[in-house]
């Protein structure tokens, strides 16, 4: 619940985090990834807060591919958490169920002016086709791109939406493009925060 919230980085402000699970799970939706629980806002028992599905007979996976299917789906959380500005993905916050689906989960340290976790691995190495075609897909739809806009400007403050625009089309762009993302190409995430 909001009220339940401590502050974690002085970047973003508590009360928050819930929203932010929110938005995170709608840009997961809109860009078709699976990476993120059915996330929804409720009030309960008086207080508002977020609640997500919980996914059964999974565990903590740490953030190491154990197979090709793992490497492809965390090549693509890393992407997702440029996209979103998570600073916070490790471990405890990815879970994996028995057939290897990896779930990021607990993204409420996200969207806002905060630094940005990057894990050094997947630079330079080929993304997955699946989502180059997904972000092709999103970025070539200017009525989804509308909505999902008018949604998280619901739950997010203006120039957080927007940043979080500039970064998608950037990091959408240089995947279209070139297949890849460079250190130095995404050092240039600092300027969309």
């Amino acid at each position: 619940p909001a009220l339940g919230e401590r502050r974690l980085r002085a970047e973003v402000k508590e009360g928050t985090y819930y929203k932010r699970e929110r938005a995170s799970y709608l840009v997961d939706r809109f860009l078709d990834l699976g990476l993120v629980p059915p996330t929804v806002i409720r009030e309960i028992d008086g207080e508002v807060g977020s609640v997500q599905q919980f996914i059964p007979d999974t565990e903590n996976f740490q953030y190491r591919p154990t197979n090709e299917k793992t490497e492809e789906q965390l090549k693509i959380i890393w992407v997702f958490d440029m996209i979103i500005f998570s600073s916070d993905r490790h471990g405890g916050n990815l879970i994996i169920d028995n057939n290897d689906q990896i779930y990021a989960i607990d993204n409420g340290l996200t969207f806002g002016p905060d630094y940005i976790k990057a894990y050094a691995e997947f630079y330079s190495l080929k993304l997955p086709d699946t989502l180059i075609e997904k972000l092709s897909n999103f970025l070539a739809n200017d009525d989804t791109q509308r909505i999902l806009k008018e949604l998280l400007m619901e739950l997010l403050p203006e120039n957080e939406v927007e940043a979080f625009f500039k970064r998608l089309n950037y990091i959408g762009q240089l995947i279209i493009d070139h297949g890849v993302i460079t250190r130095n190409e995404s050092e240039e995430l600092k300027k969309f925060n």
